[in-house]
């Protein structure tokens, strides 16, 4: 037996055998050897040629071979039969993964050309929202001087332009950027992150407008090369609303100041000869007069000091209405302040008849921290309206605690009253400005209708609540919430805490000695009543007309205190304190005290005057025991205020 190859099995039918072909039906030599593919094999035999083929045998009918026979003239023929099963299941596995890799590759080229289409979809869904974009929007180069690449045509109408003007253009060629510094600070601005929102530029269009816009910016990346986008919204008409908001705030403001300044000096203008028409009263009132005399005087009193009220409230409404109204924050006594409230209203209320009284409950704190002049201010206007709308029965003041809002103390006031009430559908206005709750009440009892109004806004800067329950007939009842701070001691009176001397009450060691007193005041009236109220005191009184003569008075002598008028002709009071400073400085002195006398009310005045040296001031009209008291407290704190030591770090002013 012969061996060919490793491929060739030495058996019966797979392997080549000497032996010879048999023919019939047994075998698949048999079926081999059947016609018709004998006759073809034996011609082939014949001649000498090789049979190749491939069958499968009968005993294992799912192989395949490969059976090459070939003639063999001294051993017969030799039949080969190759396995091969293996090898062809190899490619068939192969075609079969041809096949999954053919239908895979389609698969792939049908994806793609459906993601090309949805990419181009996408891309001419784009550019259309490009064009139609109501925002003009734009696409550029990526550098310096970078020009259009593509713009819609918001973009080129927003500006003036056709679109074909546009492109291949820079923004700096077309004069878009109002001033080009600003876009190159964009420019820079937008390097770094590659994104910048909503930058307020002004640009210019073709025929010269301005046109105000939001750009915004981002940087792309196509295809390797970088791109910049731009966003543009208009905010011309925006603008130009903030331009006249901006002008109508400033004119408001103006007229504000206006009007305050007006005020200001109408304040003047009328405290100055009330002065004296009240300075006057009040000194005719010391002399003998008979009872019709004396009626006379309560009279012009009287309408005078309603006179003063009335500037007052017109002052303090524009003071609120303009913000300027300042809540002080000092320590008081605030049952001494209701005392002093109830024994003001106490001969008018006993002479209509009426029981006045006030209630304080035990829990409310003796000391507060406050503006004690406003709380005054709210408990006089409504016991003032309570004396005034009632002929019979009675007025109560009550003062409660109900709450404490992180260390302050809020009290509740009430003041009830008996009188006729209020109609209920005025209740709602009674706050109003200029408003009465009937047009007949301004002629019966007068008034100008400000009082509950400035009150109700009081109560509001003191951080509280006003309300208000009235029946017609039988009386109405006002109360009021408003925060304090609370005061840990009794008392902080300038004696008790050491800020002024106590002082001697010993005879024998009383200051005898006679003060000289400079006074600067320009109306003549105005210097005969401080002459008069001074004229019983331990002073020696001076006169200047004017700032200038009231400076060159002071350097010349010794004073020991300064009455300085703010409006005066030449030199006004504030340069003439200013000038007082400065020399005392240059020359050592030390500072005289200055007290203003100060026709003016607002609380900038006020300050105006502290600034400019003054030590303290006090408001025309003047009143005797106030003046006095104020001169004595000036020289008993000297000449450098309070005011002065925690503003000034020096001794003088400029």
């Amino acid at each position: 037996m012969v061996k060919a190859n490793s491929s060739l099995v030495a058996e019966n039918h797979p392997a080549v055998s000497a032996a010879p072909l048999k023919t019939g039906s047994g075998g698949w030599t048999g079926q081999l050897l059947a016609p018709p593919g004998a006759l073809a094999l034996l011609v082939l035999l014949f001649f000498g040629s090789w049979w190749f083929a491939g069958i499968a045998g009968p005993e294992n009918p799912g192989r395949w071979v490969i059976l090459t026979i070939a003639s063999a003239f001294t051993v017969g023929y030799l039949a080969l039969k190759r396995q091969c099963g293996r090898h062809l299941q190899r490619i068939s596995q192969l075609e079969q993964a041809e096949e999954r890799l053919q239908a895979e590759l389609a698969e792939h080229a049908r994806s793609a050309q459906i993601a090309q289409r949805a990419a181009e979809e996408n891309r001419r869904t784009m550019w259309k929202v490009f064009k139609a974009s109501p925002d003009p929007m734009a696409v550029l180069e990526a550098r310096p001087g970078g020009i259009f690449l593509a713009v819609n045509q918001s973009f080129a109408t927003i500006f003036g332009y056709a679109r074909d003007e546009v492109l291949g253009k820079t923004p700096v060629q077309l004069k878009l950027p109002a001033n080009p510094d600003n876009l190159a600070d964009f420019s820079r601005k937008l390097e770094p992150e590659g994104y910048l929102p909503d930058a307020e530029t002004a640009f210019r269009t073709k025929d010269g407008r301005i046109v105000w816009g939001l750009l915004s910016a981002v940087t792309v990346e196509v295809a390797g090369k970088p791109y910049v986008s731009w966003i543009v919204r208009d905010i011309t008409d925006r603008k130009r609303i903030v331009t006249q908001l901006i002008a109508a705030r400033e004119a408001a403001e103006a007229a504000s100041r206006a009007k305050s300044e007006f005020l200001s000096s109408m304040s003047h203008e009328i405290r100055t000869p009330m002065n004296a028409i009240l300075g006057m009263a009040q000194l005719l009132a010391e002399t003998e007069l008979s009872e019709d005399q004396r009626h006379y005087l309560d009279l012009m009193v009287v309408n005078g000091n309603s006179l003063l009220d009335l500037i007052n409230s017109i002052l303090d409404l524009a003071k609120i209405e303009s913000g300027r109204m300042q809540i002080e924050h000092s320590e008081f006594d605030l049952a001494e302040l209701v005392d002093k409230t109830i024994a003001t209203f106490g001969v008018c209320a006993h002479s209509k008849g009426l029981e006045l009284a006030a209630r304080i409950a035990p829990d409310v704190p003796g000391w507060v921290v406050g503006d004690a002049l406003r709380l005054r201010q709210i408990l006089t206007n409504l016991l003032g309206n309570a004396i005034k709308f009632t002929d019979s029965g009675e007025i109560v003041l009550e003062v409660g605690h109900p709450a404490l809002f992180h260390e302050l103390a809020e009290l509740q006031f009430t003041v009830t009253d008996t009188g006729i009430g209020i109609p209920p559908d005025k209740l709602d206005a009674i706050f109003d400005n200029f408003t009465q709750a009937d047009s007949s009440t301004t002629r019966k009892y007068g008034g100008s209708g400000l009082g509950l109004a400035i009150a109700h806004r009081l109560v509001g800067l003191m951080g509280g609540r006003m309300s208000v329950e009235s029946e017609l007939g039988t009386g109405s009842r006002f109360s009021f919430t408003a925060r304090f701070g609370q005061v840990l001691h009794a008392n902080d009176s300038p004696l008790n805490s050491g800020r002024l001397p106590i002082p001697d009450i010993h005879p024998d060691t009383q200051q005898t000695a006679v003060r000289r007193i400079l006074v600067a005041e320009d109306s003549p009236d105005n210097r005969l009543v401080i002459a008069a109220y001074l004229r019983r005191e331990p002073y020696q009184v001076d006169f200047a007309e004017d700032g200038k003569q009231a400076f060159e008075q002071f350097t010349a002598n010794l004073y020991d205190l300064v009455l300085m008028d703010i409006q005066m002709p030449e030199m006004d009071g504030l340069d003439a304190t200013r000038a007082i400073r400065r020399w005392e400085f240059e020359h050592g002195r030390v500072p005289a005290p200055i007290v203003a006398l100060t026709a003016y009310a607002l609380e900038e005045d006020i300050r105006r005057t502290l600034s400019a040296g003054c030590n303290l001031h006090i408001s025309k009209p003047l009143k005797k025991q106030a003046l006095i008291e104020c001169i004595q407290q000036a020289m008993q704190a000297g000449g450098a205020s309070d005011f002065d030591r925690r503003s000034r770090p020096s001794p003088y002013y400029s």
